[in-house]
C-alpha cells in the first residue's frame, strides 16, 4: 500500500486507519511525522526503517534494511493466494475531504500486465520510465508491465518530475524506449523539453495516462515525438478492469 510521503499528517493516517497498516516501511524522520494516537490506533506487528535511524529513537518492532537485509532467505516466500485475493490498494485525490480506496486483485493486476506487454509489444529489451509516483496509479502500468516482461524500469528521480529541460536529459541519458505520463508533462516536453537537441533514437513510444478527448488534441498539438497512443491505464477506476 504506497502512500505520498510528501501528504499531509492527517491524510496519510486516514489512508493508514482505513487499511488497518500491520507493517510500516519508512524513514525514521517521516515516522516522527505520524501522531500518538494513529501509533495508539494502527499498532505494528514490525516497522522497516530504509535508514540507520538511532538505536535509543527505533520504536519496538522496528529493524532497519541495512542490518537485516543480508540476513533473509533468497528464496521466494510460500505464501499461497488466488486471483481474487487483493494485490494492491490506490486511494483517490480525496477532493471530496476523505480520500477512498480501490482495491485491486491479482487477475486486475495479471489482466493489465498481459494486456500491456501485448498491446504495446513491451519486451526485455525496453527499458520504460517511471515518472509517476508508486502512489499514484500511472505507476501501476511501469512497474507491473516492466515486470512482466522483464524490461527494464528507470526510476524518475523526484527532483527532476516537473522540469522538462532535465526530464528530456534524462530520457536521452537512460535510452528510454518508452515513456507514460499524464499528458501536460508530454505538452511540457514538447514546449520547453529542448527535444531538437536531444538524441532520442531510443525512444519509440510515448503514451499519455489519460482518455480524455482534450488530452488526446494536447498531445496532437503540442508533442512531436515518434508514437503518440493515449494508454487506457489512466485512473484507479479503470485500473480494475
Amino acid at each position: 500500500m504506497p502512500v505520498d510521503a510528501n501528504a499531509p499528517g492527517p491524510r496519510l493516517e486516514e489512508i493508514g486507519r482505513q487499511c488497518a497498516f500491520r507493517a510500516l516501511i519508512s524513514s525514521h524522520e517521516l515516522y516522527q511525522r505520524l501522531s500518538r494516537s494513529f501509533h495508539h490506533e494502527c499498532p505494528m506487528n514490525a516497522i522497516y526503517f530504509i535508514d540507520k535511524a538511532p538505536e535509543a529513537a527505533l520504536p519496538l518492532p522496528a529493524l532497519t534494511f541495512a542490518d537485516n537485509l543480508p540476513q533473509q532467505s533468497s528464496e521466494d516466500p510460500a505464501v499461497p493466494v488466488i486471483d481474487n485475493d487483493l494485490a494492491c490498494i490506490l486511494f483517490t485525490s480525496g477532493s471530496t475531504g476523505v480520500p477512498k480506496r480501490v482495491m485491486l486483485s491479482h487477475l486486475t493486476r495479471c489482466h493489465l500486465s498481459t494486456g500491456g506487454c501485448e498491446t504495446f509489444g513491451i519486451t526485455a529489451n525496453d527499458r520504460l520510465s517511471n515518472h509517476a509516483p508508486f502512489n499514484f496509479d500511472l505507476s501501476v502500468f511501469d512497474i507491473f508491465v516492466a515486470v512482466k516482461a522483464g524490461a527494464a524500469i528507470s526510476l524518475v528521480p523526484e527532483g527532476l518530475a516537473v522540469f522538462p529541460l532535465q526530464l528530456s536529459s534524462f530520457i536521452q541519458d537512460q535510452k528510454t524506449t518508452v515513456w507514460y505520463s499524464v499528458p501536460m508533462v508530454l505538452a511540457l516536453l514538447q514546449a520547453r523539453g529542448r527535444l531538437e537537441e536531444r538524441d532520442l533514437a531510443a525512444l519509440r513510444r510515448s503514451d499519455a495516462g489519460d482518455s480524455e478527448e482534450k488530452s488526446h488534441e494536447i498531445i496532437q498539438r503540442d508533442w512531436a515525438m515518434r508514437k503518440i497512443q493515449l494508454a487506457p491505464f489512466s485512473t484507479p477506476a479503470t485500473n480494475r478492469h
